[in-house]
C-alpha cells in the first residue's frame, strides 16, 4: 500500500492528511474491462442462446400455438438472465467487486436453476415419440447452462483488500 499525503487550506487552517491507495486497479488485469463487466460478458451470449433455443423450439414445430411454450420459455429465461448481467454491468467504472460477486453468485444459480428445470422437462417428455426434437433441444439447453456455469466458476475475481 502506497500512502498520499494531501494537504488542503480549508478557512485559511492548513490541514495535512495521509490517505491509503488501495492497490486494485480499476480494471481486471491483461483487459479493460472490470469484474462485473466480464461477469456481464459470460451471461449475455447464454442470454442469446436461451432465447434462440426457445424460438428454435418454436420454429421445429412449424409456430403452431401449441408450441409457444418453447418460445416463453426461452426468452423469460432470457429476460432474467439479461437482468443479472444487467446488475453485473451497473458497476462500470468502479471496482466494486461486491456487486461482481453477487452477480456471479446470482448467475451461478440461475444456470442451477435452470439445468434443473431443463433436465425436468426433459425427463417429463422422455418417452414420447413426437418430442424427440423437444428432447434434444432441452439437452442443448442443459449442456449450455452447464458450460455458461463452469466459465462463472472458473472466473477469478481479484481479491478485496480494505483499509485498515
Amino acid at each position: 500500500m502506497c500512502t498520499t499525503r494531501i494537504e488542503s487550506n480549508f478557512f485559511m487552517f492548513k490541514t495535512s492528511v495521509f490517505v491509503r491507495k488501495l492497490s486494485l486497479p480499476n480494471t481486471m488485469p491483461g483487459t479493460k474491462e472490470t469484474p462485473g463487466q466480464q461477469v456481464a460478458r459470460i451471461l449475455i451470449p447464454y442470454a442469446v442462446f436461451l432465447f434462440l433455443c426457445g424460438f428454435g423450439g418454436w420454429a421445429i414445430n412449424s409456430f403452431a400455438g401449441k408450441a409457444k411454450s418453447g418460445m416463453i420459455m426461452g426468452s423469460g429465461s432470457a429476460v432474467v438472465v439479461l437482468v443479472v448481467a444487467w446488475f453485473a454491468r451497473r458497476d462500470i467504472g468502479t471496482i466494486n467487486l461486491s456487486a461482481a460477486r453477487q452477480s456471479r453468485v446470482m448467475g451461478s444459480l440461475v444456470c442451477i436453476i435452470y439445468s434443473g428445470v431443463f433436465v425436468w422437462r426433459a425427463s417429463k417428455i422422455l418417452g414420447v415419440e413426437e418430442k424427440v426434437y423437444l428432447f434434444l433441444l432441452l439437452c442443448l439447453m442443459v449442456l449450455g447452462s452447464v458450460v455458461t456455469l463452469v466459465r462463472l466458476l472458473w472466473f477469478q475475481l481479484p481479491r478485496e483488500t480494505h483499509i485498515e
